[in-house]
């Protein structure tokens, strides 16, 4: 039976740039998909997380450097306590 091809992380450079395409440059998710050589679903999945965190322009605002990026993009959904 053939091994899977184990998937690539997606940097956070590479959700920049799925981002700077999408946004300065107008491409669609299938051509930015193509340029990157990453998966359509992937593409759609991230530019929704920047959405969802408010992040639809480019160039991004001020003080949002790699770590922030990925704060907003990947961070942990709140805990609902019990009172």
């Amino acid at each position: 039976m053939p091994r899977r091809k184990q998937a690539r992380r997606t940097s956070v450079r590479d959700i920049q740039a799925i981002l700077r395409l999408t946004h300065e440059q107008g491409l669609s998710v299938r051509e930015v998909s193509e340029r990157l050589n990453i998966c359509k679903t992937t593409v759609s999945t991230y530019l929704l997380r920047a959405q969802e965190a408010g992040l639809s322009c480019w160039p991004l605002p001020p003080g949002h450097d790699d770590a922030t990026l990925e704060r907003l993009l990947f961070g942990r959904p709140a805990v609902c306590r019990k009172t």
